[in-house]
């Protein structure tokens, strides 16, 4: 074989090596995307991600499955996408429980939320609101807190289970004010509220799915969790500023596991801000109750590995177990 020809077949055997892999990246996704929610089907979040999966998969031009994967406080799903290949093609909507709780709170979570996993996105987060009947006798937190005190034991409110964020929530409550109550489980919030509007609970922590309740009038938001005022309902205080020393949010992010390819991850998050920012996705965020999300890429990975160690000094002194 003439030397000219050699030498131009080993260039392009070359240039090929080198291409190929920046191919590879353009490709992606070139085949089908899991979304993995550790959710039953019908909850909110299961909901949230069915609608990210419709505009991922139509943005990018590619099909993306939402597959339900629900039990142990969402540690069976997280464990998934924690150990599946770092392709890009298994996803987690993950949510503050699943990442920040669970490690403390179960005795084998199969995951290290701060080493198994890339943060993609911040998709949307709603506070807790501490809400009663609207002829409770309740009529602000303070006169809830009263009450409480006046009969340690004796009123009752819902939670979802041991170690849920609502109990997380209601017993940072009762240890800042010193009050003791009769914690009520509930398999969701819809069964717990029908309780309270029945008068069987003093009062229950919701989530933004009752704000229609709330802003129609059969419920009174006497407080929320977060360190800032609900954007929905501006007049209603903090519990920091009532003087309880809680700081929490319900959340839902976007996960890929850990060492995904930077490329595939900027994609992603890109995908996503651009998803979570259309005035229409925005409009139904708004209809589940939830605030859209404002953290991507790195940002959003800063705030879960903070939120991870701030829980980290909370959690082990409540003496919670989650239930499975």
């Amino acid at each position: 074989m003439p030397a000219q020809k050699l030498t131009r077949r080993a260039f392009a055997a070359g240039c090929a090596a080198v291409l190929a892999p920046a191919f590879a990246q353009e490709r992606f996704p070139s085949r089908t995307i899991r979304l993995i929610s550790p959710a039953p089907p019908g909850a909110l979040s299961d909901t949230l991600p069915r609608l990210l999966a419709s505009e991922l998969g139509a943005s990018m031009h590619s099909t993306v499955i939402v597959e339900n994967k629900p039990g142990a406080g969402g540690a069976i799903g997280a464990s998934t996408v924690a150990h599946a290949p770092a392709d890009g093609y298994t996803l987690l909507l993950g949510t503050g429980g699943i990442m920040d709780f669970n490690p403390h709170l179960l005795p084998q979570v199969g995951y290290d939320p701060r080493k198994d996993f890339t943060g993609l996105a911040l998709a949307a987060s709603t506070p807790l609101y501490l809400v009663v009947r609207s002829d409770s006798p309740y009529k602000t937190f303070d006169d809830l807190v009263a009450a409480a005190k006046a009969k340690p034991g004796e009123l009752a409110h819902g939670t979802l289970g041991n170690g849920s964020t609502v109990a997380v929530a209601c017993t940072l409550l009762a240890r800042a004010k010193g009050l003791q109550f009769i914690e009520v489980p509930f398999a969701g919030y819809a069964p717990g509220l029908q309780e309270l509007l029945a008068g069987r609970l003093a009062f229950f922590m919701v989530d933004g799915s009752a704000l229609s309740r709330i802003e129609g009038g059969s419920l009174r938001a006497l407080a929320v969790t977060t360190a800032l005022r609900a954007k929905r309902l501006p007049a209603v205080p903090t519990l920091k500023e009532l003087g309880a020393a809680v700081d929490l949010s319900v959340w839902f992010g976007l996960f890929g596991p850990a060492g995904l390819p930077q490329a595939v991850a900027q994609k992603l998050s890109a995908e996503l801000k651009a998803a979570i920012e259309k005035p229409a996705v925005r409009t139904q965020l708004a209809g589940f109750g939830l605030e859209p999300g404002s953290l991507f890429g790195d940002a959003f990975q800063q705030y879960h590995l903070a939120e991870v160690a701030r829980w980290a000094g909370i959690l082990p002194a409540l003496g919670l177990k989650a239930s499975t």
